[in-house]
Order: structure tokens, then sequence, then C-alpha cells
């Protein structure tokens, strides 16, 4: 199955729209320019902070934009404003004064587990990449494309173990997320919780985004004192790698989890490959290689997904995809047979 890349509508809009954007906000139109015209990347000055980026950059030598599968383009995309602005060499941050104006929206809620799942879900509404930033929005139970909180509350229910919680946006998802955190803490899971290395996505959570966010929880703070809840960075987040393809230190901790709970789009992109599979496509087929215990909780906002019936696709509207309208939680990949 071929990666999603230019020609999908969504994809297109992103290229044409929303990366000049993000682009001219922090003052790098050109740079949009350059992904826009699809020509070739310019691979000088970009920092090689990982073996795997070294590596990855030597493999780009003579490529062009529109060349990308669009993952890839979008990692490189914020891969080149980070270098351009200084931010493996000097620190500097282009997007921490838009994650930390979304943090003092919001607060950690204390609720039960189910409750906690739910706000999770919905706290994955807004992306302050997309160009509306999306609000409360009414009756998400109707517009649940797969629903299977049941499944994954039976699983959070059973026993006590590690979870880990992928991360996506800094601001009132993080404050959900951290109250599902609370939740789980209560019944007495250890929980980690993995945040990007460096700035992406424009709203992507840092772990310094974490620190500030449970600052004053006491509960929170005693249970990073303590272990039973730990901030993961890996750089494998600030890489384009699929979950069939990370360290294997990273990915041993996955798989040894009772279970990892992924939010949002990129996670889920990671899980398939990001992939034009057939929307009916099994999510085992789809996830084959994963190799981990997890459950995707996702308002959706890209192309990428699978397990969902076509019957059930045609009474969408149109856009329903890509528009933050619709939602799910899917068991989106199986641990290891026995």
């Amino acid at each position: 199955m071929n990666p999603i890349q230019r020609g999908s509508a969504f994809v297109d809009f992103t290229i044409a729209q929303r990366l000049p954007k993000i682009a001219a906000d922090v003052g790098m139109a050109a740079l949009a320019r350059e992904v826009v015209a699809g020509g070739p990347i310019e691979l000088d000055g970009l920092a090689r902070p990982t073996a795997w980026w070294s590596s990855y950059l030597d493999r780009l030598q003579g490529a062009r934009w529109d060349e990308l599968p669009f993952f890839d383009l979008e990692f490189v995309f914020y891969h080149s404003i980070n270098s351009r602005a200084g931010f493996f060499t000097q620190g500097t941050d282009v997007f921490a004064r838009t994650r930390e104006a979304a943090r003092v929206h919001g607060s950690i809620p204390t609720r039960d587990l189910a409750s906690a799942v739910w706000l999770a879900l919905l706290g994955n509404e807004a992306d302050y990449s997309q160009l509306q930033v999306g609000g409360a929005s009414p009756a998400w139970e109707s517009r649940l494309v797969v629903d299977e909180r049941a499944r994954l509350l039976r699983v959070l229910e059973s026993g006590v173990g590690t979870v880990h919680v992928l991360a996506d946006n800094a601001g009132p998802e993080l404050h959900a997320d951290l109250g599902l955190v609370e939740a789980l803490l209560a019944r007495g899971d250890r929980v980690v919780i993995h945040v990007k290395p460096w700035p992406m996505f424009v709203s992507d959570a840092l772990a310094s985004d974490v620190l500030a966010s449970v600052r004053g929880h006491a509960h929170l703070t005693r249970a990073l004192d303590d272990g039973h809840f730990a901030i993961v960075s890996d750089p494998c987040w600030g890489e384009p790698r699929h979950f069939d393809a990370l360290e294997a230190p990273l990915l041993a901790q996955l798989r040894d989890a009772k279970l990892v709970l992924a939010k949002g789009d990129l996670n889920y992109r990671r899980f398939v490959g990001d992939r034009a599979w057939p929307l009916d496509t099994p999510v085992d087929e789809a996830t084959r290689g994963v190799g981990f215990e997890a459950f995707a909780l996702r308002v959706l906002k890209s192309d990428a997904l699978v397990g969902v019936s076509r019957e059930a696709a045609s009474q969408r509207a149109q856009g329903w995809r890509t528009d933050g309208t619709h939602a799910l939680v899917q068991r989106i990949s199986a641990g290891p047979s026995p």
C-alpha cells in the first residue's frame, strides 16, 4: 500500500495553505515557498541531532520536496524550522509562546476513569497547527466512527501495571491527559507519558509543558518524584519513524507495558505507516509488526484511517475524515502472541 502523498486533497490543502501560514508566523515564508514549489530540499544548515537524522539527511541528498511522502515532508518541514531558528544550537523554540498561551486555558480535571478517558479523547479536538482551533462540540457520541471505550476500560481495569500515554498537544489536551494520568495513578497503575524531544507541529507537548502543567499539583508532583509517573522524550518521537521502526530500547518499553494509549493523528499515522489503506482494512493488517497492546484516542484531522466499514463511512458528510468533526476510540494494535 502506497504512502499518503501529494494528490490527496487534504495533503494538497496542508501544503498550499497550512504550512505557509505556520512558516510565515515564525518568519520563514521562504521555506514554505520551497515546499509548495516542490523543488530541491535545502539541506545545508540542517541539524543532525541524532545518528538517525544524520543518516536520513544523507539519503536526502539531491531529493525534492515533491518526492517525499507526506509523513516525511512534515517532519523535514519542522526540522528545517528548528534548524534555521537555532533550536539545536541555541535552544530557540519558535512555538514556545503558542504552547504557553494554550497552557493557561484549563486545569487538570479529577474524574473517574471512564470520564477521564472521554475527556482525554475530546481534548484532542484542539490542534494549533490547524488554521482553525476547535472548540467544544456537542453530541460527540454520534460522531464516533469507532467506539471501543468499553473494551478499553476492561483492559485498564484488569489489574495494575504500567500504562504509556503518547501525548499530542500541549494546553487543554495535555491537561485532560494529565487528568487521565491522575485517574490511572489512583488505581495503582504506573504511568509513563511520552512527549516530543523538540518543538513540532506548533503545539505538540514537550517535557517542559508537562512539568509546567503539573506545577502546584501535589499528587502528580509526588508521583514524578517517586517514579510512579515518568516523562519520556525519546529522540525517536522527533524523527519520521513508524512504530515498526523504533529503536529497540523504546520499543521494548512499549512492548512491556500493560497498555499504550496513543493520542491524536500523528501517533495513529505511525501505527498504519501513513499509507492510503482502504477504510475497511482490518486494523491488524495495517499495523502488522507493531507488537504491543494499544488503543487510539483521536479526533480525525488527517487521512489515515482503517477498521471502518464502507457502509458506516457513506453515512458521513463530505470531509469527515479530516475536518475535526469525528473521532474514534479504537484498539489499534495487539501485543505479541504468548
